[in-house]
């Protein structure tokens, strides 16, 4: 919703909630993140395709995406594709 509204204020909040153990409000968080400040977004997103959720690993593709950065977002869904099989059953 506060990227809908474009409600820059809230970007601190956002990054806050990348790290918040409810998963759905951190995975909406990126992609906001990445429609609300993209300069930022930028430097906190990456670290996330390394995330043990994978979830989260899948929002910062996603967001990534949105960021025109495609050549990072490929990266990290190739690294989800390549675990395959071999991903813990929650994945």
């Amino acid at each position: 919703m506060a990227a809908a509204l474009g409600a820059d204020e809230m970007v601190p909040k956002l990054e806050a909630l990348l790290s918040s153990p409810h998963r759905r409000p951190r995975y909406e968080a990126a992609r906001s993140l990445a429609k609300l400040a993209p300069v930022r977004a930028r430097k906190i997103l990456p670290p996330l395709l390394s995330s043990s959720d994978v979830g989260q690993r899948c929002s910062a593709i996603s967001a990534l995406m949105e960021l025109g950065e495609r050549a990072l977002a490929l990266e990290g869904l190739m690294q989800l594709i390549t675990r395959g099989e071999r991903a813990p059953v929650a994945e």
